[in-house]
């Protein structure tokens, strides 16, 4: 039989293994840097190649129609509770307005990329993957977690 010390070390570090595997495994936060800027970057070429500016406004702001803004608490609070994904869904499913549905995968998580950063969301050192599952594990919180 083990010494009640050797017990009871055993016993805290199994716990903080299974504490740490659990963090591992805990989803994706927009908070944690899903996208680089260089995909922003190319989310932005996107958003005014696809005329985008005509429904939203260059600085993401309300667009004519009682279109929302895509930019700050009304977006954020929008989305929070949601995926990454949710929004790709939506972007895929609906836009541009004109011509729903015409954009791409990658350019659907560029247009993404874009927008998170338009929210002052930070950037990471990974790009924002174009697979729909991928990004469905992505929380989208309209405040950081707590670390």
């Amino acid at each position: 039989m083990l010494p009640r010390t050797a017990l009871a070390f055993a016993t805290a570090l199994s716990a903080l293994l299974t504490l740490g595997a659990l963090r591992a495994q805990a989803p994706a936060n927009v908070w944690a840097g899903v996208y680089t800027p260089e995909q922003a970057a190319r989310g932005k070429a996107v958003y005014d190649k696809r005329d985008c500016i005509t429904c939203h406004a260059e600085d993401g702001s309300p667009g004519d129609d009682g279109i929302p803004p895509i930019k700050g608490p009304y977006f954020m609070s929008r989305w929070d509770g949601n995926t990454v994904g949710d929004i790709t869904t939506f972007i895929t499913a609906n836009m541009p307005r004109t011509k729903p549905g015409t954009l791409s995968p990658q350019e659907v998580a560029d247009v993404t990329a874009y927008l998170l950063k338009l929210n002052e969301l930070p950037a990471g050192a990974t790009a924002l993957p174009a697979d729909a599952a991928a990004v469905k594990a992505i929380r989208f919180t309209e405040v950081a977690p707590a670390r």
